[in-house]
């Protein structure tokens, strides 16, 4: 029962802290420089779309 209990919580740490550091690499200091693919992906597929040629 103990070796079942340590590794419930064990995972669930584990699963708590990984959503954090998403959570914190997301909205946290640094997210100021993260680029956004599909918005970049968005701009310039306008760009090509309305371009003449």
């Amino acid at each position: 029962m103990e070796a079942a209990a340590f590794v419930t919580y064990f995972v669930l740490g584990l699963l708590v802290g990984i959503t954090g550091y998403s959570i914190y690499t997301a909205f946290g200091a640094g997210s100021s420089n993260l680029r956004d693919p599909f918005e970049e992906h968005e701009t310039t597929e306008a760009i090509t779309l309305h371009t003449p040629r």
